[in-house]
Order: C-alpha cells, then structure tokens, then sequence
C-alpha cells in the first residue's frame, strides 16, 4: 500500500511540474532496458566498492525482478 501512495504521489508532482512548463521524458520499455543494460554494471561495480554484503545487493535485485548483469 505503501508503495501505491508513494507512486501516486511522484505521479501527482511530475504531473504538477508538467502543468508549471517542465518537459516530461518519458522513455519505452525498450530504451530503459538499454539504460539499465548501460548503467548497471557500473552501478555495481560502485556498490561493491561500498562494503556491501553482495546478497544484500541479489536480494534488492531479485525483489525489482532484476538479475545481477555483472557477473
């Protein structure tokens, strides 16, 4: 429920900052996945360099449906 309220609430301010004049970027599917595909090895290259237990970082992958690109 928690997470319900809070994305209703970053759709209720992105929508606010539209109505005030900011452009919106909206990316596909498809060029999110070529971002994270980009990104998340550098990402978790970052974490590990931070003294992370590296299950903690599966784990927060597993939960977003997400599998570790860097192995």
């Amino acid at each position: 429920m928690a997470r319900e309220h809070n994305e209703t609430r970053v759709d209720e301010r992105i929508a606010y900052l539209e109505e005030q004049g900011m452009e919106v970027i909206r990316p596909s599917e498809d060029a999110l996945a070529a971002f994270r595909e980009q990104g998340q090895p550098a990402y978790l290259e970052w974490l590990g360099e931070q003294d992370i237990d590296p299950s903690f970082i599966d784990m927060a992958l597993e939960d977003a449906g997400m599998t570790h690109l860097a192995e």
